[in-house]
Order: structure tokens, then sequence, then C-alpha cells
């Protein structure tokens, strides 16, 4: 005889068991998994507003990028080797670039002209990265996420974006992308 406790049990059971857990409010399905790559880049900025970042200077970052998302039938969310080539096609945007603030370029026939202060650079078009605000390690990182979000495979969920500026610092962003499918019963 099942009583009615022994059913609630039981489906309290099937429902854990659809899930695997990966932290403590988390809890992911079990056709999905995350993997991640990384990749370096060189840059460089100036903080005007920031009292030790103000003077130009240049970071080597790390960038690691992870994506969530269903395994596919080919057993994996994404291959790794088009994760690195997304990865490293979007961070060559910000690759040895000046990395600034819009508010301070003005295009003048193929070249930005970037002036702040006593600062004023004449470079090609091509080695400046423009942003909509500082050249903050966590706008880049905003700006980087946006790119790669844009190149992600259906079956994945979401994508992070962890960079460095340096040793020991850096910025972190994730972009749900969207729900993940319901693994089948």
């Amino acid at each position: 005889m099942v009583t009615r406790a022994m059913r609630r049990t039981s489906a309290k059971l099937e429902a854990h068991a659809k899930y695997s857990s990966i932290g403590s409010d988390y809890h992911m399905e079990k056709n999905e998994a995350t993997v991640y790559v990384q990749a370096s880049f060189d840059y460089s900025h100036f903080l005007p507003e920031h009292d030790r970042c103000f003077p130009l200077h240049g970071h080597t970052s790390m960038a690691r990028m992870e994506v969530c998302g269903n395994i596919g039938a080919g057993g994996m969310v994404i291959d790794f080797g088009d994760a690195k080539k997304i990865l490293s096609e979007v961070l060559s945007a910000f690759d040895h670039k000046l990395v600034t603030n819009r508010r301070y370029c003005k295009a003048e026939g193929g070249r930005i002209i970037v002036s702040h202060g006593d600062y004023a650079f004449a470079l090609p078009a091509d080695q400046v990265c423009i942003l909509d605000g500082e050249g903050t390690c966590e706008n880049i990182n905003d700006a980087l996420l946006g790119l790669l979000a844009a190149r992600m495979p259906d079956n994945a969920t979401s994508i992070s974006l962890e960079i460095s500026e340096g040793a020991n610092k850096g910025s972190r962003r994730t972009k749900r992308l969207r729900s993940p499918r319901r693994a089948e019963l």
C-alpha cells in the first residue's frame, strides 16, 4: 500500500534526480554543462577621473570565457576549438589597442584624435577601441561580453567572462542568453 507521504517523498526524489547540484543556490539540469577557454590580450588605457590610473598605461590581461548550455548530440556544449577561436577573434578587437572613452575621440581622415588634458594622440583608427564609457576593466568586460554573446551557439544558455587587469584583480560579468531546455524524462 502506497501512502500519501510515500508518494510525496517519491516525487521529491524524482524531482531532485533531474538536477545536479552546483552550489548552494544553483541547480543545473543534468543535460547542461559549463565549459571554459582562456586567452590573453594586451591593451593600454588611461582613466582621467582616477588618481593612480590617470597616466597612460597598459595591461596584459587573461580572459576566461565560460559557456553554460545544453549538451548537444555530439556530447558537447561547444567544441573547445570553436570556443577558443571565438574568444581569440573577439579579443583581437581590443588586443594591442588604446581603449578609451568616446568623449575623448574625434575622427580625422582615417585617424582618431584622442585628447584629454595634457594628452593628445593621433592614432590610426584601427589602433583605437572606443567605448561609450571609460576604459575600465568592467566596461571592457561588458563590451567583450556583448560581442561574445552574439556568437554563441543556440544551445548556450549563459556566458560568463572574467578578465584580469594584471595580477590578482579583475572583473567578472555574466549574461543569460536563453532558458535551458528541459531534459527528456
